[in-house]
This record gives C-alpha cells, sequence and structure tokens, in this order.
C-alpha cells in the first residue's frame, strides 16, 4: 500500500454489482509510514488481510448458501447483494467476507465470499488509506472498502463524493500527502464531530 501513487489504477469493485474493475487512486485519506498501530489479521481458508479496526469489510453474515467453489461463469459477484460494510474490529469467524478470484474457465475475475476462520490483533508499522474512484479496493486478494471511521460506509462514501467527482482541485493536480491525515479527510472528521451523534463514526 505505501507504494501506491496518485494516479495509479488498482483492482477495485463496482459497489452495486459487485464486479471487479479497476479503479484510480485519487487520494491518500492517511498516510504514516512510521506510526505503529494496532491491526486485525483476518484469515480464511485461502488469503489473509492485516488492516486496523476502524477501516471496513464487506461481509455476508450467514455463510450458509454462499459458495467459493468457483463453479460459476457469472462476471458479478457471489452473494455480493447481501453484503454489508462493517469495522475490521467487528469481523468474526463464521461470516463471510469476498475475495477476488478467476472463474474456472478463465474468462472472468470474480468476487467470491469466503469463510473467515480467524482472527487476531497485531502491532504493525505504517498506515495507509488510498481512496479510490470507486471508494474500493482489493488488497492482498480481499475487498475492503477505502473508508474508514464512519458507521455507515454509505454515508462515508456520500462524503467525499466532491473529492471525486473535482479531484483534480481537491488534491491540487496531483499533489500527494506528505504524511499523515489529508486536509479533506480532517474537515469531514470535523465536521462528523460537531454535527453528528458519537455512534455515528468510531475513532481509533
Amino acid at each position: 500500500m505505501g507504494n501506491l501513487s496518485l494516479g495509479d489504477q488498482v483492482l477495485a469493485v463496482d459497489r452495486w454489482s459487485g464486479q471487479l474493475v479497476y479503479s484510480e487512486v485519487i487520494s491518500f485519506m492517511d498516510k504514516q509510514r512510521d506510526r505503529f498501530a494496532q491491526y486485525f489479521k483476518i484469515e480464511t481458508d485461502k488469503e489473509t488481510l492485516e488492516l486496523t479496526g476502524n477501516h471496513m469489510l464487506y461481509v455476508i453474515a450467514d455463510c450458509k448458501n454462499a459458495t467459493d467453489d468457483h463453479s460459476t461463469t457469472s462476471p458479478y459477484a457471489v452473494g455480493w447483494s447481501g453484503a454489508r460494510a462493517i469495522f475490521a474490529s467487528d469481523v468474526v469467524p463464521g461470516q463471510c467476507i469476498f475475495i477476488a478470484r478467476t472463474s474456472v474457465n478463465l474468462t472472468a475475475r470474480l468476487t467470491m465470499p469466503s469463510v473467515v476462520k480467524g482472527v487476531r490483533k497485531i502491532l504493525l508499522r505504517g498506515a495507509f488509506a488510498p481512496l479510490t474512484s470507486h471508494g474500493t479496493l482489493v488488497v492482498d486478494n480481499i475487498v475492503a472498502s477505502c473508508y474508514g471511521v464512519f458507521s455507515s460506509e454509505h454515508l462515508a462514501h456520500m462524503a467525499f463524493l466532491p473529492l471525486r467527482l473535482l479531484k483534480n482541485v481537491f488534491t491540487k493536480g496531483g499533489e500527494e500527502t506528505s504524511s499523515g491525515i489529508d486536509w479533506y479527510s480532517r474537515t469531514i472528521l470535523t465536521v462528523a464531530r460537531t454535527f453528528f451523534p458519537r455512534s455515528w463514526f468510531r475513532i481509533r
């Protein structure tokens, strides 16, 4: 994550269909290479992802009807219509998160549900929060939201709409955040603290 630059095209997910797409990195909401933070290591039987507790993953609470056997040839996600974004710190074994996979006939890349086998806390150095045009990204083959802090991922996506629409203006023609939380994210956070109930966001 620390090697990404503004303008890079990264694998992401269309939040309406669950289809894998490529999306432009338009900003860094946070970039702190030397910060030590508590991370959550989330493991499925296929993938592992490490992220801070107030970042979000898409989950399905009931995995009984979910499948990750890669048998589908549909270009759309299996089970995506039932997905919701929750904080990584709230993910528990038995839930399904979404992973990126190639279909059996190799004609499409898909998002597929995969059962969480374990969650544990670890301490890591570095904090990076890139924002893509779609508000999603795939990290270590696991689908994640770009957003954190807000309890409602949809609200966060709406709050960053001006930045996504006017990226060249708000990012000062492509200038990257040198370190720390960028000014737009700080502004959104200040507004949230001032006007929203505390239950609407989470700050660690």
